[in-house]
């Protein structure tokens, strides 16, 4: 049984006689799962209203994901971070090494979503249902292009933490996001060549919207944002 939540670092006891009891409990409102190796009981959401809340966790037969992760030509994709995160807040990972078969588990059955990162790969995302037993997913990751750059204020500093995304389209609801590093450099993948839509921004140094010709090597140069000056007076005396 594992119990996260209230400000503190997640806490695991092992059942005896079927229960589990955790005192001392500094916060108001947890999170508690309860799993064997092939058995779950999803995330429930608990309120310690009493000096003593007891909840009863049913377990169920647990769902695995069983992932394989390879490129656009049938071949294994070495290294792939696999992920998956459920409706109730659960995480799981694994790696994908060396083209290898990923397990993830043991899970609740219900709504899933998948995400899988590899290397020079476009990020991959799906949400699927998962079932007891095992539920097998093969996914095919895509090259894609790349834009790569720098972001630089307007004295030609690199900026760090700026944000940059990159559409297909101005209203594209799914851009690629980077932030810059520490010299001011990102890089963005998409999945075909041609025209992006760039938008560079850090909100203390400026923003600058512009195009470029994926694939590219570009320098945004951000421009200052526009500033206000209000004088407020009364019969020509200012007002505090």
């Amino acid at each position: 049984v594992t119990l996260t939540g209230g400000g503190q670092h997640a806490v695991t006891q092992a059942t005896s006689g079927g229960s589990a009891r955790f005192d001392g409990l500094g916060g108001d409102s947890y999170e508690v799962l309860a799993m064997t190796e092939g058995l779950v009981a999803p995330n429930q959401s608990v309120l310690l209203a009493q000096e003593l809340t007891t909840l009863d966790l049913e377990l169920r037969a647990a769902a695995r994901v069983l992932g394989t992760v390879i490129d656009e030509a049938g071949e294994p994709v070495p290294n792939a971070d696999v992920g998956a995160s459920g409706r109730s807040g659960d995480f799981h990972s694994g790696v994908a090494a060396d083209g290898a078969l990923v397990i993830l588990g043991p899970l609740g059955e219900g709504p899933l979503s998948i995400d899988v990162n590899g290397g020079d790969f476009r990020p991959w995302h799906k949400d699927i249902e998962v079932h007891p037993g095992d539920n097998p997913i093969e996914v095919v990751l895509k090259k894609g292009v790349k834009i790569s750059g720098r972001v630089l204020d307007p004295e030609g500093s690199p900026v760090m933490q700026a944000q940059v995304d990159g559409r297909d389209r101005d209203d594209d609801p799914n851009p690629s996001v980077a932030y810059t590093d520490g010299e001011g450099r990102f890089e963005l993948a998409f999945d075909e060549p041609g025209v992006k839509h760039l938008n560079a921004s850090r909100s203390a140094v400026g923003r600058t919207v512009t195009t470029a010709n994926a694939p590219a090597e570009v320098e945004i140069r951000l421009e200052p944002r526009a500033r206000l000056k209000v004088h407020v007076h009364e019969g020509g005396k200012p007002v505090v």
